[in-house]
Parts: C-alpha cells; sequence; structure tokens
C-alpha cells in the first residue's frame, strides 16, 4: 500500500497520469493480502481493484475437501509446488468455506464457484474479475455467478468464516 501511495504522489507531484486500477489476488481464501491496507487506500482515492485467482487455484470449486487427494489433472496434483501446499491451504478454515459455498449454492441452485464469484461481485470496490478459465465449460459456470445476489445472511455468514485475523500486537 505505501507503494502504491508513493506511487499515486509522485506522479501528482510530477503532473504525470496516475493509477486508476489495482491488479491483485482476491478471493474467501486471500482476503489478507488486500484488505487491510489496499482496499482502503483504493476507496480514497478512487482506485478500480481488479482481482484475478477467484477460486484460489480452483479450491473453492467444492472439488476439493480437506483430507482428500486432490483429483488428477489439477494444478494441486500436477503442479509440485501446488501439491506441496495443498495440505497447508486445505486447512480447517478453507473446507469450512468450501462446505459454506457448497450449502449456499445448493439453496440458489448454483455451483460453489458460483457463490465464491458472486462473493467477489458484491464488493463495491471490486472493479472487474479475471476468472482464468482453463475449459468453455469452466466460463459458463463463472458466467452463472451474475444475475443474481447473495442474501444478507449468506454474505455475513461467509464474511465470517473468512474473515482475515487481527495480526498479534506486541504489548
Amino acid at each position: 500500500a505505501w507503494r502504491l501511495c508513493e506511487a499515486l504522489w509522485r506522479s501528482n507531484a510530477l503532473n504525470l497520469n496516475a493509477f486508476t486500477c489495482i491488479q491483485n489476488q482476491y478471493s474467501l481464501l486471500n482476503r489478507w493480502e488486500i484488505e487491510p491496507d489496499l482496499v482502503p487506500l483504493s476507496q480514497k482515492y478512487g482506485l478500480g481493484i481488479t482481482v484475478y485467482s477467484p477460486l484460489a487455484i480452483g479450491l473453492l470449486t467444492g472439488r476439493f475437501r480437506r483430507g482428500q487427494l486432490p483429483p488428477a489433472g489439477t494444478p494441486w496434483s500436477d503442479n509440485a509446488h501446488h501439491r506441496a501446499h495443498f495440505e497447508m491451504m486445505m486447512n480447517d478454515k478453507a473446507d469450512g468455506i468450501v462446505e459454506a459455498l457448497i450449502n449456499i449454492g445448493h439453496a440458489h441452485g448454483k455451483t460453489p464457484s458460483q457463490v465464491a464469484i458472486a462473493w467477489l461481485l458484491d464488493h463495491a470496490e471490486v472493479s472487474s474479475i479475471i476468472i482464468g478459465p482453463d475449459s468453455p465449460e469452466h466460463v459458463d459456470d463463472a458466467l452463472g455467478a451474475t444475475g443474481w445476489q447473495l442474501a444478507h445472511e449468506e454474505r455475513t455468514a461467509l464474511d465470517v468464516l473468512s474473515r482475515v485475523d487481527a495480526p498479534l500486537k506486541m504489548a
């Protein structure tokens, strides 16, 4: 955030075009990267936010569950780096989020992916989402996130389950 603020200051001081948008990873499994500092800074200076990896490399699709091996043919099974981090990523908190996505999806006739993307679309600060589909079916699925909204209680439940824990404070 401080680098973005410095870039905005420098562009202003030098009478240059300023940034109008930032692009960051953002999902129910990765809120910590932008919410504490970048979102408030973007809101203050009117910057759009483009997000990528809204499904956390597929972890929010419902295909991956804690205690199970990742399905063959997925980045989590075919990529050594991701395979090494799969168990760490699919912790109890992540599995609880996936379970909530599945349950909310069932209530609306939607997939967990569609619910996860709808959660992002419900954020006024998000200007656009890079979905990164691997197939035409993934595009069709992602498009099912539009045309409906999460109920307030559903959004709140997902917010609570995925909240960014406050950092430890030194005495």
